[in-house]
């Protein structure tokens, strides 16, 4: 609609315009503005058909190939409130992408679920009405190799060769729909929450992560099988197994080291203050106003309280060229040369909400910028989330269904041949996924069983493996990547390397229900 702007009540009715997303328009003249509304196409959700992609298991490129009644179909995000390309999401129209839906869930008094979805009366992100969660439609998969290719495939209805989900089976029945959390795991009178505006939990073990899922109302801490369909969602919806390339996450954060000499400790004392002085380095440079961070003489400090453990950075002034001052909230705190240091932690909860579109990302740099997928706030990056319900002991993969069998995955997983230095952990030829495994009785299960060998950050599978693999000591696995972990993060970064009661700063947790 064009309106003169000498008579703001007089609209010129130019009709009926079609717009394709790309298209320009203009209008001549100095009186007139243009204004134009849109709404979202009517388009019927398809329900029926198999989305699938393939991919070469001797091509190092990550970028797949369509097929099935995936052939032609294009996938989008939002970066802050403009779409990535001019295409709309075909995805958005198909089952079971389209019934993702964003929704608080509790437990009434008498036990039974209260779901108010996004854009309904009541719905709030504040975790007032409850858990903020990513409701997930049952879906049936299946996963082959064809002649050096392997395919990973999506129905919505049952197909030859295809299996509803692991996720969605328990021992009484095959369930309708999962939930997992839209937010990173927060701490609440003893309860493990999903919330909009809160700092995620870290520096809990697994064992103190299931007594707090104890409290928590049926809410449980995330399983393997559950991260492991919202992987299979996201390839066949985006086509890349190369998921930084489209989000990098949170994961060039920084991050406290246990050497004082570094740029992250203070070189002036001051007390009751807040701020800090450091030096103007390449590490101190990636702090940004916002940021999430704390004040510590050590990790051992650190605790999930608001105000003096979790702060956020107010300024970042520059002294001269060698010295920043990094103003923070918080209560004030004593800083001591080279022994108090800044380090960032993991970025509040709720930091895409405002992107108006179920995938997208803020418009922050390179490794400092948070996302979501369909909902589901920061799946890789910012921390490391532990997963229940499955363990490696002795290179081999052991997974407990939620229908309460217990498998075990029958291809050995790969092993680092040393106890990697900070160095050694860098290498791609020491951490890179070039292969998965096929195990042909337990084929939805997509672990590795090659790293090195020329995989890097950008080709083949893209992300980290890390098993330690000491002998008979039985490891739970962590998921994502946490912030410091750079271009290893990812949809199949995984790490078998600590016990179910190490407690480690960078490791968190999201909750699921089922």
């Amino acid at each position: 609609m064009v309106k003169d702007k000498l008579n703001q009540n007089t609209p010129l009715d130019l009709g009926e315009i079609e717009f394709e997303a790309g298209k320009r328009i203009s209008v001549d003249g100095t009186n007139y503005q243009l204004e134009v509304s849109w709404e979202e196409g009517e388009r019927e959700t398809i329900r029926s058909g198999i989305y699938g992609v393939r991919w070469s298991l001797k091509d190092s490129n990550p970028i797949c190939e369509r097929v099935g009644d995936a052939k032609g179909l294009r996938f989008n995000y939002m970066i802050e409130d403009q779409f990535a390309s001019p295409y709309e999401n075909d995805f958005d129209y198909i089952y079971p992408w389209s019934d993702m839906k964003i929704c608080a869930v509790r437990f009434k008094k008498n036990g039974k679920r209260k779901v108010i979805y996004q854009g309904e009366e009541g719905f709030q992100l504040d975790g007032s009405v409850g858990n903020i969660m990513v409701e997930i439609p049952r879906f049936y998969t299946k996963r082959e190799i064809i002649d050096d290719y392997e395919y990973l495939w999506i129905s919505p209805t049952k197909q030859e060769g295809f299996k509803i989900d692991p996720a969605f089976v328990t021992e009484e029945k095959k369930l309708k729909r999962i939930y997992i959390g839209a937010y990173l795991s927060n701490i609440r009178k003893k309860q493990l929450r999903s919330m909009s505006n809160s700092f995620p939990l870290i520096k809990r073990s697994l064992v103190k992560l299931r007594e707090l899922a104890e409290n928590s109302n049926g809410f449980a801490v995330c399983d393997l099988l559950t991260i492991l369909a919202v992987q299979k969602l996201f390839i066949v919806e985006t086509a890349i197994l190369d998921s930084q390339s489209i989000f990098t996450g949170n994961v060039l954060l920084p991050y406290l080291l246990r050497d004082k000499s570094t740029s992250y400790y203070a070189i002036r004392s001051e007390m009751e203050t807040n701020r800090i002085f450091v030096v103007n380095s390449v590490m101190t440079r990636r702090f940004r106003v916002g940021d999430a961070v704390s004040i510590l003489n050590s990790w051992k400090e650190y605790k999930n309280k608001p105000g003096k453990y979790q702060r956020e950075i107010l300024e970042i002034n520059p002294v001269d060229d060698k010295t920043f001052e990094i103003v923070f909230s918080g209560e004030p705190v004593d800083i001591i040369e080279r022994e108090t240091g800044i380090t960032c932690i993991p970025c509040k909860n709720g930091e895409t909400d405002h992107i108006p579109y179920r995938t997208g990302c803020i418009a922050g740099h390179s490794g400092h910028a948070s996302f979501k997928y369909r909902g589901i706030e920061n799946l890789w990056g910012n921390v490391s989330i532990l997963l229940d319900k499955a363990y490696v002991k002795n290179s081999t993969l052991y997974i407990e269904y939620p229908n309460g069998k217990t498998k075990k995955i029958n291809y050995p997983l790969p092993v680092q041949k040393v106890q990697l230095s900070l160095k050694q952990f860098g290498d791609p030829h020491n951490m890179i996924v070039k292969r998965m495994g096929y195990d042909k009785k337990n084929s939805l299960i997509m672990f590795p069983c090659e790293i090195g060998n020329g995989a890097t950050t950008s080709s083949y599978y893209c992300d980290s493996w890390y098993n330690l693999a000491e002998k008979d000591v039985t490891y739970i696995l962590t998921y994502g990547g946490a912030w410091d972990n750079k271009g290893y993060a990812g949809i199949f970064n995984f790490r078998a390397t600590f016990t179910e009661r190490k407690t480690i700063p960078y490791n968190g947790a999201r909750i699921i229900l089922r």
